[in-house]
Parts: C-alpha cells; structure tokens; sequence
C-alpha cells in the first residue's frame, strides 16, 4: 500500500487508480442509466402533445413501449453499476483492513508499542468505513448527481431556453454553498473520529480491568471518567450533525423555489400558448430531477469529506516505517545461540536519559541476574537485549550481528523473552504454549508436557483444569491465577527452546518456594538465563549478578546491594541469599 499512496499523501486517489477497470465499467455503465433516465420525460411529453393534437393511438402504444423498453434496459445497467461501484468498495474495503494489520505487524515494535488498542479500533472500525463509503456510495452519489446536472440543463435550454434561464437562476448559489459545507465537514469529522478513539481506548482499558475497578474505594470515578469521555465525543458529533443538517433544507428549498418559478413563469407561458402543455410536464418533472443532485452534491460532499478525513488518520500509520520483508523471511536452518552482548548502549524517553554506556555479555549457558531499584531502568534493559527498543547510542549485538538486523524467525529461537505481565490469548492452552510454532517445528504432547514442569506447571495443575491441554483459557487468560498465567507464558517461552531466556520479572507472582523450583529446573536445560528481579534471595541461583544504578550497570557485591535496595528481610540479606550455591 504504501507505494500507492502518492506523493501529495492521498490515499482515496492511489485507491481509485489502483481499481481503475471496475470503476471504469461502473461509470460507463452509470452514464448509460443518467442518459435513458432522461428520455422517458421526453416520451410522455410526446405523448401530452400529440393527446393535445389529438394524434393517432398508435403512435402513443409506440411511445409506451418505448417507454417500457427504456426501464428494462435501466434495469440490467443499474444491476452493473452495483457491481461495478458499490461491489469495489467492498473489496477496498478488505484490502485497506488486511493492509492495516499487515501494517502493524511489520511496524519496528517500538513504534507499534506507540499505538494505543482504541486508537487502532477506530482505525480498523469506523476509518475504514467511512473510506469505504466514500469510495462506493460517495463517489457514485456524487458522479451521479454531477451527470444529471451537466445533462440536464442543456436539454432544459433545448426544450426552451428562456425558461431555462429563469427556473435555474436560483441554483447558481449551489456550488459556493457546497464548497463551504463540505470543507466544513472534513474537520468537524476528523474531530468526531479522534474522540471515538478516545473513547475505545477508555473503554478498553475499563473493561480490561474490571476487577480492579470494581475493587476500587471508589468505582464510580471510572464512571465519570467515561462519562466525560462520552460527553466530548457527543459534542463533537453534535456539532458535526447541526452542520450535516443544513445542507439538505437549503437544497430542497432551493428546488422547491425552482418549482415555484416553473408554476409562475411556464404557468403563464402555458396560458399564453408560448409554452406546450407536454413541455411545461417535462420542465416539472426536469426541475424535479435536479433537486436530487443538488441534495447528492451536498450528502455526496459530506461522505467524501469524512472519508478524507478518515483516509488521513489511517495514512498516519500506514506511513509508519515497515521492517523490511527480510526480517519476516523463514529460516530452514538456524545457527546455535553462543553471545548477546551489548557495547556501551545508551537509552532513554524523550530527552531524559535512563540508561548510560551500558555493556554486557551473556555467553551460552550463562546465568545472569540483574538488580535495581523500581524506576531504574531494568525493563528497558530487557527490551533493548530483546531488540524491541533501539537505542539511542551503542549496540547489541546477538551472535556478533546488530540485532536490530536479525530476522524475526532467528532472533525468537534463539531468544525466549517472558515479562512480567504474561500475555494469554483466547485459546486452548495448547495453542497459548505452541503459538507461532508450526510444521517441522511443532513439538509432540510429551515435550509440551515437559515444557509446562520445568515452567512450575506440575501434573496436579494439568488435573485440575477440566480438560487439560485443550482447556479454553478465556481472554487474556483471566480465568487463570496471575502465577498460573505467569508459568504457562514461561512455557511457551521454553517450548521454543531458545538458547537464552529473558526474563523481566516473570516469576515474580509466585510463592519463593515454587519459584526456586522452576530456577532449579531451568539449570537442568542447555540455555542461557537472564533475569531482572526485585527479589535478593533468587540472586543465589545466579553466577552472575550485576547492580543498575544511575543509568549505569556495575559487578554487584552483598554490602552494596543491601545499602542500595534497602529491603530489610525480605526474601533474607544479600550477604545471605547472593551467592550460596
């Protein structure tokens, strides 16, 4: 999509090129309905003067099968049009959601962590629909109304022009009316669709944490935090309605003036006999077809005008820099894990700097703790050895490579990367603990079995879920126990056999007793281990164990960890638990 998007950053115009054909068949086809649209008018008004003339009954049997001949043909060329029309919209419709997704799975994940849920909702909902609209029914209203209003007044001026002239003065007025509305709507539009996002996202994190606001001293804050949400997003919808509504009275009044005109001016012509009786008819039923486009022009602008709107805020991350298509590539073959280092990386949000000249090395079956106060920097660490943040200065390098340029596929075998908040889908837990592994790779029930014990996840855990393996989990897991949610994320992370697990936190909802066990299973294994924790007795499990501190990582000792984290006896003293064993 993105080599589609123009240089001006359009994307209504690059999506029109894109379906140039259908398109192409949809307006022939609707130019042909506009056209014999126009000649049943012109039958009966033949028909009127040659009943006033008082001319043979053949000659209006001719007319009336004209007539009937005309609407069938209208028929099968309206049955095109629909196809042709509203039938590519659909399909943009699909192109523009799949290009979407495609988007945010290939964004850098720094930039794709930027995204809030709501915002994206609102993309892939209401964006894409007011694209849609504006690429079928828009575009079709307003072509159509625009071929009625260049057809018409000819034939009007043909019939005869002086009345012409004098019904049609009025609307000369139209087109500076619609110019105004319809750029009036692009910004009240983009405003409703940024409060829609807003409101999504409220949404979405309410319902996300329903416990905790129930539990809340005072849940009626998240209330009034929605309700206000609302509020804004009913006002900006107001305020783009009191607009939408002015638009068809005026033009209806508009036409309805011009009949008021045809009655006065043909009226008198008819009387005076400068005008046919079959001719005044025609100019009624005329003046009455040009008041549909004129109300087309104005709905037609407004649909347009949203989906402009729409068009921009979805091009915001469809512009968003792609990884490129090497890093999504399967790899047959992959080189064993032997060193993640990291050369002197800085970091930080904004201009704050949180990490400075940071270095280390993790060789295979390395074992590595990292310590430090909460706020220190010991997440963004993580993610910078995972290769999900970049930083600002320095490197980290994953088997001597730039990780940032390893392909996806080889970094998540040999990296297994678990945080601390446990990410669950709404599947089976077998397909929770397999996810992303597939053909030769998938693992047989004995190594998912043992994937789950060494995670903590015994037999008697299996039991009690009603039917085991196959067990639904729910959305994110929520019918499961933070430490169950915690050890069946560790097992995914294992199943993959990774040559060094990351893990930020991730045993830190567990009892010490189960999580010494799962550290004394993972010594079993041939893999590498780091681990950012708060708590100083798991330090013991590690070879090595290093202190962050103002930005900076140093070799920690006992009598510094205990003088910087001050923890007292929780978990025991560093000069007790750091090193034993």
């Amino acid at each position: 999509m993105n080599g589609r998007l123009g240089e001006n950053g359009g994307l209504l115009w690059p999506l029109f090129r894109a379906h140039w054909r259908p398109y192409l068949v949809g307006f022939i086809a609707l130019f042909i309905v506009d056209v014999l649209d126009l000649l049943p008018t012109l039958l009966i008004k033949q028909a009127i003067d040659r009943l006033s003339l008082k001319g043979p009954v053949s000659a209006i049997a001719a007319l009336a099968l004209g007539y009937s001949l005309i609407v069938f043909i209208q028929g099968w060329f309206r049955y095109l049009w629909r196809i042709f029309l509203i039938g590519t919209s659909f399909h943009i419709d699909k192109e523009l959601r799949h290009t979407l997704i495609q988007k945010v799975f290939r964004m850098r994940p720094d930039v794709a962590a930027g995204l809030s849920p709501g915002e994206l909702m609102g993309h892939a909902t209401q964006d894409v629909d007011a694209v849609r609209m504006a690429m079928g029914s828009g575009l079709l209203v307003g072509l159509d109304a625009v071929l009625y209003l260049l057809l018409l007044p000819p034939l009007l001026i043909w019939l005869d022009a002086g009345l012409a002239l004098a019904v049609a003065a009025p609307m000369a007025f139209v087109p500076f009316f619609v110019f105004w509305f319809g750029k009036n709507v692009h910004s009240r539009f983009s405003e409703v669709q940024e409060e829609f996002g807003v409101v999504t996202e409220v949404t979405r994190e309410t319902l996300g944490a329903i416990l905790q606001v129930k539990l809340a001293p005072d849940p009626l804050v998240f209330v009034r935090r929605f309700q206000a949400a609302n509020m804004r997003f009913l006002e900006k919808n107001l305020r783009l309605v009191q607009l939408q509504a002015l638009i068809e009275p005026f033009l209806e009044g508009v036409g309805a003036f011009a009949l008021v005109l045809l009655m006065v001016v043909g009226g008198l012509g008819v009387i005076r006999g400068d005008v046919s009786l079959g001719t005044f008819v025609a100019f009624q039923r005329y003046i009455s077809m040009m008041v549909w486009p004129m109300v087309a022009i104005g709905w037609s602008s407004a649909v347009i005008q949203r989906g402009r709107g729409s068009a921009a805020r979805l091009l915001r991350v469809l512009k968003q820099q792609s990884e490129p298509d090497a890093m999504f590539e399967p790899k047959l073959q992959l080189p064993p894990f032997y060193e993640l280092r990291a050369e002197g990386i800085s970091f930080g949000y904004g201009a704050e700097a949180l990490l400075e000249g940071v270095s280390l090395a993790i060789g295979s079956n390395d074992r590595l703790a990292i310590v430090g106060r909460i706020g220190s920097g010991k997440s963004s660490l993580i993610n910078l050895l995972a290769g999900v943040l970049e930083p600002k200065s320095g490197v980290v390098l994953l088997n001597g490579a730039n990780i940032r340029s390893v392909n996806y596929m080889t970094r998540s075998r040999l990296l297994g990367v678990v945080d601390a908040e446990a990410v669950l889908f709404s599947m089976t837990l077998q397909e929770n603990i397999t996810l992303g592994l597939v053909g030769s790779v998938m693992p047989d029930k004995a190594e998912m079995l043992e994937a789950l014990r060494v995670a903590g996840f015994e037999d008697d855990d299996l039991q009690k879920l009603p039917d085991g393996l196959e067990t639904l989990l729910g959305e994110r897991g929520m019918t499961l126990s933070g430490g169950q949610r915690q050890r069946i994320a560790l097992a995914r992370a294992i199943l993959r056999k990774p040559g060094l697990l990351i893990l930020d936190d991730a045993l830190s909802q567990l009892d010490y007793e189960t999580e010494a066990k799962i550290l004394n299973n993972l010594a079993e294994k041939n893999m590498a281990i780091v681990l950012a924790t708060n708590r100083l007795h798991t330090l013991r499990f590690f070879k090595r164990v290093y202190l962050l501190r103002a930005g900076r990582i140093f070799p920690a000792v006992p009598e510094a960890l205990d003088r910087e984290l001050a923890w007292g006896g929780l978990g025991g003293s560093a000069q007790g638990d750091a090193h034993d064993g």
